[in-house]
């Protein structure tokens, strides 16, 4: 089911290459839901009134976040804001589906939400995700996490669990 979907996936990504999506096609993505890439930490506080700071854990290393929940093409979701050096430099979407509902149905929601907002153009498929790289700055990676029942390597209880997540980063144009 998981390469059927993928299959899918790509499919839609060579169609819509095809016929087009957007009449002309996003170049740069400069951040995401009013957070721009390289604002200050108070710079952000501002953008939501509902975003909380918290200490998340991120290989190995606490990090000072914006955290808030949201709705993002019709799934529900938590958005981690992440700094470096003080400046935003990514933005996590997480759609965390650990008590189950990581289906087909929400990796599809959410890749044909950003098929519609971004194009083709720019995407490629890597492994478990779509990779969006804009000539003129910011890349957009979705991942697939979710256990399927063709993953026989998990327990049968784990069927339908995992995270789906869209990361929004600071990049160099090409």
């Amino acid at each position: 089911m998981k390469i059927i979907l993928l299959v899918g996936i790509l499919f839609s990504i060579f169609f819509n290459g095809i016929c087009g999506i957007a009449e002309e096609p996003i170049r740069k993505v400069d951040g995401w839901g009013g957070y721009k890439f390289g604002i200050s930490m108070n710079q952000a506080t501002a953008v939501r009134k509902d975003a909380k700071w918290e200490e998340i854990e991120y290989s190995s290393e606490k990090e000072k976040c914006l955290v808030f929940d949201t709705t993002v093409h019709g799934e529900k979701g938590k958005v981690v804001v992440r700094f470096e050096n003080g400046k935003l430099f990514r933005i996590h979407i997480n759609f965390d589906r650990f008590k189950g509902g990581c289906d087909e149905k929400l990796t599809k929601t959410v890749s044909e939400g950003l098929i519609s907002l971004y194009g083709t153009k720019y995407a490629k498929s890597e492994n478990r995700k779509i990779v969006w790289r804009f000539p003129q700055g910011g890349l957009i990676e979705l991942t697939n996490f979710c256990i399927m029942e063709q993953d026989t390597d998990f327990k049968r209880d784990a069927i339908g669990t995992g995270i789906v997540f869209v990361i929004y980063e600071y990049s160099e144009g090409f």
